[in-house]
């Protein structure tokens, strides 16, 4: 005779349901990572061709750094001369002109430090990427024993390994 399957409760066929999708999605993310691994040896000929790319990418972003923080030393020095001004209407009221500017300043101010943080964490970023990328390259090419990623991206990640230009780190 025929062999008659038991029907299956909702609640079994919920589980065999979501056990298939967490099998496509693994299967996605193992596609993914192949996709990337040929796209990382199809760009990149040697190590200094990664290091070179590396150091290219952090130079645009130590410039905008760079540039901020000269930016804001001179809007500093402007507001000190503003804030002595400012000094002088003690008893009289002051002119809105005045009142302007330093609050122009401030805000001005307070934009290029957001820039300058945002461009640090940037910077980490950046660093910890092409040094993972560095590390798999390595892997793929056969120059290092396959390692589990999270070690290379915890290692690379902790601390700030920013030059002195990028200055001190903030918990972001």
């Amino acid at each position: 005779g025929k062999k008659v399957d038991k029907a299956l409760t909702s609640e079994q066929r919920r589980a065999m349901e979501q056990e298939e999708d967490r099998q496509r999605q693994a299967a996605r993310q193992q596609e993914e990572i192949a996709r990337r691994d040929r796209a990382l040896v199809a760009s990149y000929t040697s190590e200094r061709e990664i290091d070179l790319s590396r150091q290219r990418s952090l130079a645009t972003i130590e410039a905008v750094i760079e540039s901020a923080q000269h930016y804001s030393d001179q809007l500093t020095r402007r507001k000190v001369e503003v804030e002595a001004r400012r000094a002088g209407y003690r008893d009289k009221p002051m002119p809105v002109v005045l009142e302007r500017d330093f609050e122009g300043i401030q805000a001005e101010l307070a934009k290029q430090a957001e820039l300058i943080r945002q461009k640090r964490a940037e910077w980490n970023a950046t660093a910890a990427r092409y040094d993972a990328e560095r590390a798999r390259w390595r892997e793929l090419s056969g120059l290092d024993k396959p390692r589990a990623a999270a070690s290379v991206t915890a290692r690379t990640t902790s601390g700030c390994e920013c030059p002195a230009i990028i200055g001190p780190q903030e918990p972001t």
